[in-house]
């Protein structure tokens, strides 16, 4: 080989290092911390927004169980749900921490009717980042959004017509509870939906009790778990009434009382 192709290939390694070092000069005087650091605006911007600690109109009982950095994730989540972004842009790529902020979000808020209650998370992440991408995935289209969410307002409406100024938490929880009873049937249905379809499995019917007297100002928290003496899912309400928390199962309602005693002893459910 002559010198001079022997120089021609060491001059264009030299200038191609010549031209790497420049870009990532380029990048780096962008980004003072460094390659390792670069993150998408969306996800820096959301590293420095503050987690709001209330949300008017809902109690978030689940939201107030999560630690520091799991509230944050709720936020971010909720957010993006109720903006309908197919893609949220998450400060974690932990798929534990994010599982547990999205349940959370979704038992907090019954008003989410569109969003997969689906037990695995669907992220999209790369080795080595900390953020991702969620998908929480929808199953209704924009159209019966609307229809749907007009429903549940004209449901409110009704229920909220049978309230005085004098009606107190009692009364309040029990004109829901009969409403529901009336208002739909038992049935598990890929197009359930109790206030649309006027259909609805013991889900439908606890997340409905929660929606109803949230909009109320009454404090409710949607459970799930299992009947006593049973592996069956189920799920229903726990309301506050003068300081007292009590079961409310709606799903049940041909039983004689609609309040089930004290909440925190009852055995009825675990």
């Amino acid at each position: 080989m002559s010198r001079k192709r022997q120089r021609h290939r060491k001059t264009g390694k030299v200038l191609f290092v010549f031209v790497v070092l420049v870009f990532v000069g380029i990048l780096c005087l962008g980004n003072p911390k460094g390659l390792l650091d670069l993150e998408p605006e969306e996800v820096r911007t959301l590293r420095q927004k503050e987690t709001v600690q209330t949300d008017a109109g809902h109690q978030e009982y689940y939201f107030h169980l999560l630690d520091e950095e799991e509230q944050k994730i709720y936020r971010e989540m909720l957010d993006g749900i109720r903006e309908r972004q197919e893609e949220i842009y998450l400060t974690t790529a932990d798929e534990n921490l994010i599982s547990k902020a999205y349940h959370a979000v979704l038992k907090d808020h019954s008003e989410l009717f569109w969003v997969h209650n689906r037990k695995n998370v669907y992220t999209t992440s790369y080795k080595g980042d900390a953020y991702c991408r969620f998908s929480p995935g929808y199953i209704y289209t924009e159209a019966e959004i609307t229809e749907i969410t007009a429903a549940m307002e004209q449901a409110f409406t009704e229920v909220n017509g049978q309230i005085t100024e004098e009606t107190d938490t009692y009364d309040k929880v029990k004109a829901v509870y009969s409403y529901l009873i009336d208002l739909a049937e038992y049935e598990s249905s890929d197009d359930s939906g109790i206030f649309w379809k006027k259909r609805a499995v013991c889900a439908g019917y606890a997340r409905a009790v929660q929606y109803l007297l949230e909009r109320m100002d009454v404090a409710c928290i949607y459970v799930e778990g299992d009947s006593k003496d049973s592996d069956e899912g189920h799920a229903w309400d726990i309301v506050e009434i003068d300081g007292q928390y009590y079961y409310v199962d709606a799903t049940n309602g041909d039983q004689p009382g609609f309040l089930q005693g004290d909440a925190v002893q009852l055995a009825e459910h675990k």
